[in-house]
């Protein structure tokens, strides 16, 4: 009988260069990148601007979620741990960490898209929004996406495994409790789907806005600071979407809950899923 957790030799190598190689070396840069940025965005002249709040928020979650990482980097064979102490933090408390950080990261470019959005063609409503504003909304959606992932926190199983190894499952693809299967979808719509189409849709009405030269409605100098904001959001959505789109389209495609430590998967889609987590937290 196959052994679910066994990956051809080629995927390993593949995986272990991805983990204990090029992965150390961009966690490293990532904080180091990003405790930069938060000082920078700390500074008085920039606190004007609109985007300045986003930005910082951007940077904290991807600092944070570096940190969340850093365990990983010394103790990990997919999802197979070398104590009971690793493979309990990731099942229960490591993974929904990250994810709930990358969904947070996810509505904070959502709501500076909706904004920049609104800066374009609705002006008069995008006068009205304040830094207090955004930390209130930016704190109720954060709290909602916390409170969504706890009941996932207490789902996984931690059991021995030959070799002294601890084989660590984690989220509700473990459980069979029938709540899961409602749960899950809607889960991964909140988190993932639901502001991916969105940002989709507003990065289409900005450039949309740029062609139709709502922007060339400043005057000067605000005119020039409204163009390079609104192609900075272009360019984060755009990197999100190259990141996201792929695994999107193999998740509607291919079962890969069955794939890493759940079964067996096609080598390509195994590759792909571990890629986008790579690419997708370091963007």
């Amino acid at each position: 009988m196959e052994d679910p957790y066994v990956v051809p030799d080629e995927v390993a190598a593949v995986l272990k260069t991805r983990f204990h190689i090029v992965f150390p070396v961009f966690i490293v840069l990532t904080i180091i990148i990003n405790a930069a940025c938060i000082m920078v965005t700390m500074r008085p002249k920039l606190r004007a601007y609109h985007c300045n709040t986003y930005i910082q928020l951007m940077a904290i979650l991807d600092l944070l979620s570096s940190f969340a990482y850093l365990p990983f980097i010394f103790d990990n064979e997919l999802c197979l741990y070398s104590s009971y102490t690793y493979a309990f933090y990731f099942t229960h408390f490591g993974w929904m960490v990250t994810h709930c950080l990358r969904a947070l990261s996810n509505y904070v470019l959502l709501f500076l898209s909706y904004d920049r959005f609104l800066a374009i063609w609705y002006p008069d409503r995008f006068k009205v929004i304040k830094h207090k504003g955004i930390s209130r909304r930016m704190f109720i959606v954060g709290s909602l996406l916390v409170i969504s992932y706890i009941p996932v926190m207490y789902i996984g199983h931690v059991t021995p495994q030959p070799n002294n190894k601890w084989l660590g499952l984690a989220g509700i693809k473990v459980s069979n409790e029938k709540w899961t299967s409602f749960y899950k979808p809607f889960h991964f719509l909140i988190t993932c789907v639901l502001p991916s189409i969105m940002i989709v849709g507003l990065s289409m009405g900005l450039i949309y806005g740029i062609f139709k030269k709502r922007i060339l409605g400043s005057e000067g100098r605000k005119r020039k600071r409204q163009f390079f904001q609104t192609l900075a959001v272009l360019v984060l959505n755009i990197t999100y979407v190259i990141c996201i789109i792929p695994y999107l389209a193999a998740v509607m495609t291919y079962n890969i809950e069955k794939g890493k430590c759940y079964g067996p998967v096609k080598s390509e889609i195994l590759i792909l899923s571990h890629t986008h987590s790579f690419c997708f937290g370091r963007q």
